[in-house]
């Protein structure tokens, strides 16, 4: 939390940037990144995860289906082709030789089950944009933190006389737990794509980002955010593993989310304005 001398100094930075109208161009780097963009969108694209399934393995077969999905959010995030472009500062995204990837969730499912689902009219995706995900405990706590507090759960309810109940909480909290070490691993891969890259690259200025970009993976997610871009980027890969497994949610009030830690970057000055609107 900024202090109320750290608030008022971040207010009057963001008073000025509303007032200065260089902050509304684009700088180049955002410029490239918005030109390859609209370039995108004329490609053809490919899709990843259709003909992919977590269902070829017996004992897992065996599983509830709630952990059957999670598995397969676990296999995609595994799996799926991930990228880290020239002018990218905030990562996450698929793209293959040039080429937008659309990915999908692997098959979970039985077709005894989806026949079931659709006798009773429920859909695969009823659930699609229903709901926002608390991203501020998210980037104030980090996952680790949110592991423990599944594990207390799953003590918690493991401790309880045995029934069907039980055995469906357990599921659903074991569940939760294989999806928040997925999206861990998720960042892990990119640790090594950005090392990997940082490693290839002749410009000097390009490696020292690359290896900005590691060393903030190496924290977030999984831990709580320390800096503006270390922010940004927890929220961003986390709704990036969700949209590119088929789940559609919103961003939410993201300017509460991450409002403190500009002030607090501002403030010491960790960050410009312009760097911020970078990163944004």
């Amino acid at each position: 939390m900024a202090t109320s001398t750290t608030a008022h100094v971040g207010e009057s930075n963001l008073e000025a940037a509303r007032i200065d109208a260089s902050l509304r161009e684009k700088t180049p780097r955002v410029q490239r990144l918005y030109t390859l963009l609209q370039e995108r969108m004329t490609r053809p694209q490919t899709t990843w995860g259709s003909d992919v399934t977590v269902l070829n393995d017996p004992e897992l077969v065996a599983e509830p289906l709630v952990v059957r999905r999670a598995r397969a959010f676990e296999k995609a995030l595994q799996e799926m082709p991930i990228a880290l472009e020239d002018d990218d500062l905030v990562v996450g995204n698929n793209v293959l030789d040039g080429v937008v990837v659309r990915t999908q969730l692997p098959g979970y499912a039985t077709a005894e089950e989806y026949d079931r689902a659709s006798d009773e009219g429920a859909s695969i995706f009823a659930h699609l944009a229903h709901k926002t995900p608390h991203y501020s405990t998210l980037i104030d706590r980090g996952l680790a933190s949110v592991l423990s507090d599944i594990d207390a759960k799953l003590a918690e309810i493991g401790a309880r006389p045995a029934s069907t109940e039980r055995d469906e909480k357990l599921a659903l909290f074991w569940a939760m737990r294989i999806e928040v070490e997925a999206v861990i691993g998720l960042a892990d891969r990119y640790v090594v794509l950005a090392e990997t890259l940082a490693g290839q690259t002749q410009d000097s200025a390009r490696q020292a980002e690359l290896l900005t970009i590691a060393d903030i993976f190496r924290r977030v997610p999984e831990q709580a955010a320390t800096s503006f871009q270390e922010a940004v980027q927890s929220f961003w890969l986390v709704h990036f593993a969700m949209f590119s497994t088929g789940t559609a949610v919103s961003c939410g009030r993201l300017d509460q989310y991450l409002q403190p830690f500009l002030e607090a970057d501002l403030a010491s000055g960790a960050i410009t304005l312009v760097q911020a609107q970078e990163l944004i």
